[in-house]
């Protein structure tokens, strides 16, 4: 068995391994990956530097080493709140309560608020703050002990999203409460969070724009992609409650980009307009250079035919306005215990907080949306849970 090193400990074990592919797959799995993420080609527009940089090697000359997440996967077990699929219905407006002033008291105030995971940064205490900088840390350092480019492929993309989401959970914990994450500027100051260079990989600062759109978007085909990546706030796919990995790679971006993309934060309709998540133009030069086109056929790839037939009607797309709003459970306020101060915080064996009355009144609303998926059918749909599907009868294919 080959080994790069042990990290230190985020609970009582390591925080990842890198194992030989032929003696121990690192999730579990009987036979490693599912479907393969093809090799896009590079148009002279995407051959920057960093894009360059980080070429995927040709598959002759990859190792088969892995990376084993599962440590990461107990991080997002933890922090991230699942909350089932949309009922494609806007939630009711919320007014100021407890005598209290509208923006400093009632929370998320988005129709979209009970749509998407959402991200317990209210109950993370200093030392789970520190744990999870530890860990950013040393996925960071894991490109001093290999080359990632070495890596076969469907483990390189999924080091690259498990980086950029770890990267973005981190830079929110360490700044929370805040109510917009995109304006935080992680380095003290100059550029803001997605074009920040705070990532360093094999002695090259790095963005997590960077990682989206000069290594992923570049370098793989599929924009099943776009939804592995976390954004931090309301209008993002969902960050799931496991990380990636090469054998459950296609099956979790699956489920993402299903539940996203049948969400009213991708797709809706209004008057004879069809309006879509603003995430798809960012990602439209690498996967729909002829817009209007080319992204009907990918929405119909993943729509429930009760949504699809927005598009049936040949309406003219727009890009919706994009919901900013961190996806936490209390809309960047913190831990908000009372209309006055708050009481002394207690913590559960995972380090985490009580929740306060703002996290309540959200929870009260996340139960009725069970309700109605149930009356919706969807109830079933949308408690399926990630970590148990069925892998009998997969088998190892080589990447190409």
């Amino acid at each position: 068995m080959k080994r790069h090193g042990l990290y230190s400990l985020f609970i009582s074990l390591g925080l990842f391994s890198l194992v030989d592919a032929s003696v121990l797959d690192p999730m579990g799995y009987a036979n490693g990956s599912l479907e393969n993420f093809s090799e896009g080609s590079v148009s002279s527009h995407h051959s920057v530097s960093i894009g360059t940089i980080f070429t995927p090697m040709p598959t002759d000359v990859m190792s088969d080493t892995l990376i084993d997440y599962s440590t990461m996967t107990t991080i997002l077990e933890t922090a991230v709140l699942y909350t089932g699929s949309s009922t494609r219905r806007r939630a009711s407006y919320k007014r100021a309560n407890l005598g209290s002033r509208l923006r400093n008291r009632i929370g998320h105030t988005s129709p979209y608020r009970l749509e998407g995971n959402k991200v317990l940064f209210s109950a993370f205490n200093a030392e789970y703050k520190e744990q999870l900088s530890e860990y950013r840390q040393e996925m960071e350092d894991i490109s001093q002990q290999i080359k990632i480019t070495s890596l076969p492929r469907n483990e390189q993309l999924a080091y690259w999203l498990n980086l950029h989401n770890i990267v973005m959970l981190d830079v929110i914990a360490q700044n929370y409460p805040v109510r917009t994450p995109r304006d935080i500027k992680p380095l003290g100051e100059g550029e803001t969070l997605h074009d920040a260079k705070m990532i360093n990989i094999e002695g090259h600062d790095l963005s997590l724009r960077d990682i989206r759109e000069k290594i992923v978007f570049t370098h793989w085909k599929d924009p099943k992609t776009i939804y592995g990546f976390f954004y931090g706030d309301l209008g993002s796919p969902s960050l799931q409650k496991s990380a990636f990995n090469s054998a459950n790679l296609s099956e979790l971006l699956q489920f993402s980009a299903e539940e996203f993309t049948n969400s009213l934060r991708s797709i809706s309709q209004r008057g004879e307009t069809i309006f879509i998540s603003h995430l798809y133009l960012e990602a439209a030069p690498y996967y729909f250079p002829n817009f209007q086109m080319d992204i009907r056929p990918h929405l119909r790839t993943y729509l429930r035919d009760d949504v699809a037939v927005i598009l049936d009607k040949g309406r003219q797309i727009k890009i919706d306005k994009y919901v900013t709003d961190v996806a936490d459970i209390s809309g960047g306020l913190g831990k908000q215990l009372s209309s006055g101060s708050s009481t002394v915080q207690r913590f559960d064996e995972n380090g985490l907080t009580t929740r306060g009355f703002i996290q309540d009144e959200f929870f009260a609303e996340l139960i009725e949306k069970r309700e109605e998926l149930r009356r919706q059918g969807l109830l079933r749909r949308g408690t399926v849970i990630i970590e148990d599907i069925e892998t009998e009868s997969l088998s190892v294919e080589e990447i190409e």
